[in-house]
């Protein structure tokens, strides 16, 4: 494993608007082009965002994205680095602070799955409308939770899973709505066993923040363990002027 750079960035979130756009052109005309446009999309993203294993050394870090070559590149500067915190560790750090884009994401597929549901525009039935719902909040309850709170984020999880299911159940689709309320339990014990909660490093410069992620939390300790001896080696003031920082090594 190792410490990876997240898609989540700014352009990605655009992508992510003309994904949603496509889907709710589709809904509106009935289109299957715009699905094609909206699957190769997403698929794209998935690729151009792919994060990269994290390098530090020679007084920077450096960031990469892409797959199977990388994209783009971003060269961290030492001197420029203001904070890093580890963000299984931080309990008054909630994500959504600095990744607000992450609301704009939500709201956009929620949107549109309840546009799907009351235009009853899918042949096969109401779960894809119901999945865009389900996976467009998981993501905002992860960013917007507490890191050490997994009980709540779970039961939120779990809640929204088995009232999705309902719903389905509601609009005569009993089966599937079994099978979402499954998901909503499978996906919130995942979570509270740390399988798909959020492990890493939020790393904040002058200009902007990135979101490294990790499955493993021994590649953190790696990472803190590196940038602390970087730091020491180069002398930098850095070490004194960030607290934060500082007490991580």
């Amino acid at each position: 494993m190792a410490l990876r750079p997240s898609g989540f960035r700014r352009e990605n979130s655009i992508v992510s608007i003309l994904v949603g756009l496509s889907v709710v052109a589709y809904i509106f005309t009935g289109n299957e082009g715009y699905m094609t446009i909206s699957a190769t999309l997403f698929w794209v993203s998935l690729l151009l965002f792919a994060g990269r294993k994290v390098e530090v050394g020679n007084g920077k870090i450096v960031l990469k994205w892409g797959w199977p070559v990388v994209i783009t590149r971003k060269e961290i500067q030492l001197h420029e680095v203001r904070d890093v915190i580890d963000i299984s560790e931080a309990s008054e750090v909630r994500l959504i602070q600095y990744f607000k884009e992450m609301i704009l994401f939500a709201l956009l597929w929620v949107s549109v799955g309840v546009f799907g549901l009351l235009k009853g525009s899918y042949s096969k039935g109401s779960y894809l409308w119901v999945a865009w719902i389900f996976w467009g909040l998981y993501p905002l309850f992860l960013f917007a939770s507490n890191p050490k709170n997994k009980k709540r984020l779970t039961f939120a999880v779990i809640s929204l899973g088995i009232f999705l299911g309902v719903l389905l159940a509601y609009l005569g689709q009993g089966g599937m709505g079994l099978y979402m309320a499954g998901v909503g339990i499978v996906v919130g014990g995942m979570t509270y066993d740390g399988v798909l909660t959020l492990k890493g490093i939020l790393l904040i410069t002058d200009k902007e923040h990135y979101l490294l992620t990790t499955y493993d939390e021994k590649d953190v300790k790696k990472f803190l363990e590196k940038l602390g001896a970087m730091v020491l080696s180069l002398e930098t003031p850095l070490l004194s002027q960030k607290e934060g920082l500082s007490s991580e090594f």
